[in-house]
C-alpha cells in the first residue's frame, strides 16, 4: 500500500513540473504558433544589463527597434530586445523581427530563440506520459486475492 502512494506523490511531483515547465515554453510557444515576421526600422544598439530570475544581471545587447503593427489601432510599435552580448551589433538600418500581432512588448529579433524551456518541457511530458502508461498497466494487473485456509480439525 506505501507504494501506491509513493508512485501517487511521484506523480503529482512530475506532473508539477511539466506544468510549471509548460508555463516557461508558453513564451517560446506563442511565437511558434502567432508570430509574424517583419521588418523594422533599427534605432538603437548600446549595452545594458539583462537580470535573470535569480536578481543576477549579466551584461547584454540592447537593440531598439520600430516596426508597423498591422492590428488595427497599435499603429508603430517600439520595442527591445535584449541579446547575448556575444551575438554581435546587427548592422544596417532595419532588422527582421518576429512579433505577435496586437500584443505590446512581444517581439524578437529573427533567430533569438530560447528553445531549452520547449526541449525541458517535452521531456518532462515524455516522462509523465510513461509514468501514466505504467500506472495504466499495473492498474490492468490482476489484483491477488488471499487463498481461503483449509479447515482443520
Amino acid at each position: 500500500m506505501e507504494t501506491d502512494t509513493w508512485k501517487f506523490r511521484l506523480f503529482c511531483g512530475l506532473f508539477g513540473v511539466f506544468i510549471i515547465s509548460l508555463f516557461f515554453a508558453f513564451r517560446e510557444l506563442r511565437f511558434v504558433i502567432w508570430g509574424k515576421t517583419t521588418q523594422a526600422r533599427l534605432i538603437d544598439v548600446y549595452e545594458g544589463k539583462d537580470i535573470n530570475v535569480r536578481g543576477d544581471s549579466e551584461p547584454a545587447l540592447v537593440v531598439h527597434y520600430t516596426f508597423q503593427d498591422p492590428v488595427e489601432g497599435l499603429g508603430m510599435r517600439d520595442e527591445n530586445d535584449l541579446l547575448p552580448i556575444d551575438w554581435g551589433r546587427p548592422g544596417g538600418e532595419t532588422v527582421q523581427v518576429q512579433y505577435i500581432p496586437g500584443v505590446k512588448n512581444a517581439s524578437r529579433l529573427v533567430g533569438h530563440r530560447r528553445m531549452g524551456s520547449v526541449v525541458f518541457c517535452l521531456a518532462s511530458l515524455a516522462i509523465v506520459s510513461g509514468f501514466i502508461l505504467k500506472l495504466a498497466r499495473e492498474a490492468k494487473e490482476p489484483v491477488p486475492r488471499p487463498r481461503p485456509r483449509s479447515l482443520q480439525s
